[in-house]
């Protein structure tokens, strides 16, 4: 008796923001915009920071941001460029390669914002604290310390992978990433939302890649391939890192911004 056994490889879309499309690979109209470009004469075309007016839409990309002491948009240059009006809102400054957050300084009504690093002026060796009230601080190398209660001692920590916080507590397991189950804590999955609503993506912890979602039935899955998807979800769905091909009518990977996005990562480490 001859026995057929058939095997499903499961799939799924990750996408990568350095393919994020360029506004010259974009052909809908309401992508074009949609993604902080101009749609003129059925051409998409870049629009420059210091063109948008909207604060939302400059700190939405990676290349622009608002300061809100002028009012204006600009390319992004450095942290301290940028003033803002609750301290929050440095964190949406830049590009993230190197993070902003607020100096505490306030000046005529509005916080500077500083570079992460830069701000850590009194850097502590982790395992050189004793205590877990003396385990509070940052290392040269960017690590945070924290008490690890089971061994009683004080380590270095980055979360590279959701598992590293496991044997820690639930505040460093990061909710956007991770989720935290029975004192592990373990990958996000698409299966982990619970609403249409939130079924979107799922961003990994290298901040650079996402698997996408979609909602079937009444659960949230991973979408297995962008042949399911049409011109009016082609882009959006995909973060910008598809678009719509008219000539061939399917959805097509970007060339993106994977050379723009290298260049742009020299320029801030060298200014710092």
């Amino acid at each position: 008796m001859l026995i057929l056994i058939l095997f499903t490889i499961c799939q799924s879309v990750t996408v990568t923001l350095d393919k994020t499309c360029l506004c010259t690979e974009i052909f809908v109209e309401n992508d074009c915009t949609a993604f902080g470009c101009k749609f003129e004469s059925k051409l998409c075309s870049i629009l420059a920071c210091s063109d948008v007016t909207s604060r939302v839409e400059c700190d939405s990309r990676f290349d622009c941001s608002f300061d809100h002491k002028t009012q204006t948009c600009s390319a992004f240059s450095q942290c301290n460029a940028y003033y803002v009006d609750a301290e929050e809102q440095c964190f949406n400054k830049g590009n993230q390669v190197i993070g902003c957050v607020s100096s505490g300084k306030k000046t005529g009504g509005f916080y500077q914002c500083t570079n992460y690093l830069a701000k850590q002026l009194n850097y502590i060796v982790c395992s050189d604290q004793l205590t877990s009230s003396s385990c509070n601080g940052v290392q040269s190398d960017g690590y945070r310390c924290v008490w690890k209660s089971i061994s009683n001692e004080c380590v270095a920590f980055q979360l590279d992978s959701c598992s590293d916080a496991s044997d820690l507590n639930e505040a460093l397991c990061n909710v956007s990433y991770c989720v935290w189950s029975n004192n592990d804590c373990n990958e996000k999955q698409c299966k982990d939302f619970t609403s249409q609503s939130s079924c979107s993506f799922v961003p990994h912890l290298d901040g650079n890649s996402f698997t996408i979602c979609t909602w079937s039935g009444k659960q949230c899955v991973e979408l297995s391939s962008v042949s399911q998807l049409q011109q009016s979800n082609c882009s959006s769905i995909t973060l910008g890192t598809y678009f719509w091909n008219n000539v061939k009518n399917e959805c097509i990977e970007c060339e993106g911004f994977g050379k723009l996005f290298l260049m742009s990562f020299i320029i801030l480490i060298a200014s710092f």
